[in-house]
């Protein structure tokens, strides 16, 4: 990676900005904010602290053109940001402001007595609006366990984001601290496991692997779990400090160790390798307090640790930094694992270096914090200012089109009324209408003759007798015996239904039906016979005898 890394340090609840340092391979700048709590200095402190980045990125004359353009990664430190376990279902942002909102409504509310709040509410920052929530992997972590979330104030990140936006400055991902020491410090991230497996091949498995990185100019034990570098919980921590730097007790490994025991019950699985990166025991090569930095002194979970802590000490670099002591002590707190110690002279920047150090393609599998990774800028801003250009251009050739259109199907309406009057006057010139005739009577008479002899007579069927043969019918049904169901005389099929218990009565009457001189219907041969219970149901049916037809 050629680019510098951006660090951003914070103050105030990770709310205002109080630094910025920018690290290479070979550089370290720093720069110190301002102090002042207003609005107005926030944001004065913004635009200083982008003046201060663009200076320094065209004095190190990298990229193209002299100057860089771009960083590759923009890291947020840890301050103010909260990394809690909640249920896999309760993960996304719009749940987390819902138990927020119900744990405001209970606080506000005096009279309900007992009120329930949410615990999931009470370890999120009530801060509407400027908290980026983002849920860690759980793909590590045992089956139907809690996931982590990390809350990051990010409202100073996207105000300088937007400020070196305007500049002409972009930033290729957002990050936090807590995943670039999972990426730079665990042994089991694909990119130091090659380099390890080309060596010797010991285990075909990474254990979880818990990171310690201290970062002196705050006094803070930052803390990270993961696997193959992929980061699935995280924290931080204060110890004491005294005039010369922070001092590390047995105490905080305790708090750190009680910290670690409580998330390995939420997220069943806990680290089996440990990685500690500490300060250098001599104190020229520590990195002094810089002028203008926000110094947080005690503990969050404990009283304030000073040199007279520890009456065991010898001198004060032993009694600082005593590693092989502190090695020792947290062996002891967390017996489970095996502990590396590195010492480095500023584990915050060897942090960032290591991840400086690493390629693009390494960085890949990284997706950053999306919110802020994907936040648009003046890229964006052009693209949807040409993509506007393109909707205006489209919807101009899209009108020009319908007006030509609309003026062909003008002209054509035109030729097709022309076309029609012409064949009007056609028309009427053969054959004129009737209203025009001088002798309109004659003139109808004369064109029915015509027709008539052009088609021949008009034939009409003659009417069926239907009356005259129901009244046939009903002389034949008028004998003892027999229940009559319908009778049924259509245009085409006459039908009769009777029940009997005589047989022979039944084909009786269809022989009376067939006898009958003069009827109009052909009646067959035999009935249709169905047996329904003790008496014989019979189905008489006859079709018309074609009639001459009468003109």
């Amino acid at each position: 990676m050629s680019d510098r890394i951006c660090y951003l340090e914070r103050t105030d609840r990770g709310l205002a900005l109080s630094g910025i340092r920018l690290v290479g391979a070979h550089a370290d700048d720093h720069w110190d904010a301002t102090a002042g709590g207003s609005p107005d200095a926030v944001l004065q402190t913004i635009e200083d602290a982008a003046v201060w980045i663009r200076q320094r990125l065209k004095s190190s004359g990298g990229g193209s053109g002299g100057a860089s353009k771009s960083f590759p990664i923009l890291c947020l430190d840890t301050d103010g940001t909260i990394c809690t376990w909640t249920k896999p279902e309760d993960n996304s942002p719009e749940v987390i402001a819902a138990a927020i909102d119900q744990l405001d409504i209970g606080q506000d509310d005096d009279t309900l007595e007992g009120a329930i709040h949410s615990s999931m509410g009470e370890r999120f920052p009530n801060l509407p609006l400027e908290v980026n929530y983002e849920p860690l992997s759980d793909e590590q972590t045992s089956d139907g366990s809690r996931q982590a979330v990390v809350a990051t104030p990010d409202i100073s990140a996207r105000l300088l984001i937007d400020q070196l936006d305007s500049m002409g400055i972009r930033i290729g991902r957002v990050e936090n601290i807590w995943s670039l020491i999972a990426m730079g410090w665990d042994p089991g991230a694909p990119h130091r496991s090659s380099t390890r497996d080309s060596q010797r091949v010991v285990s075909t498995d990474d254990p979880v692997c818990g990171c310690v990185v201290m970062d002196p100019g705050r006094a803070r034990l930052i803390w990270t779990w993961s696997k193959r570098g992929q980061l699935i919980a995280a924290g931080s921590m204060r110890i004491g400090h005294d005039s010369s730097g922070p001092v590390l007790h047995e105490s905080d490994l305790s708090r750190l160790c009680a910290d670690w025991l409580g998330w390995a019950a939420q997220l069943g699985v806990a680290p089996m390798r440990v990685v500690m990166v500490l300060p250098e025991n001599d104190s020229e090569s520590r990195p002094e307090s810089r002028p203008g930095k926000n110094q947080e002194s005690g503990s969050e979970n404990g009283p304030k640790n000073g040199p007279e802590s520890d009456p065991e000490s010898g001198s004060e670099s032993e009694r600082r930094f005593d590693h092989a002591k502190i090695g020792s002590m947290f062996s002891s707190h967390w017996p489970m694992a095996t502990t590396d110690l590195i010492t480095e002279p500023d584990p915050i920047l060897a942090t960032l270096r290591a991840v400086h150090s690493l390629e693009d393609s390494a960085l890949g599998t990284h997706a950053g914090t999306g919110k802020l990774t994907n936040r648009p800028g003046r890229s964006h801003r052009s693209m949807y200012r040409w993509a506007g250009a393109a909707l205006i251009l489209a919807g101009t050739a899209v009108g020009w089109t319908a007006t030509v259109l609309y003026a062909q199907g003008s002209d054509t309406a035109s030729q097709a009324k022309s076309v029609r009057a012409q064949m009007t006057d056609q028309i009427m010139k053969l054959q004129p209408p009737v209203t025009d005739l001088r002798l309109p009577t004659a003139e109808l008479q004369a064109r029915l003759s015509l027709l008539v002899s052009r088609t021949g007579p008009m034939q009409v069927t003659a009417p069926k007798p239907v009356l005259e043969e129901l009244e046939t019918v009903s002389f034949v049904l008028g004998m003892s015996g027999i229940d009559i169901d319908s009778i049924s005389l259509s245009n085409t099929l006459a039908t009769l239904k009777i029940r009997t218990q005589d047989l022979a009565l039944a084909e009786q009457i269809n022989e009376a039906l067939r006898s009958i001189e003069g009827s109009h219907i052909q009646w067959r041969a035999s009935p249709d016979l169905t047996n329904r219970g003790a008496q014989i149901e019979a189905t008489f049916t006859g079709t018309w005898i074609r009639q001459k037809n009468s003109s």
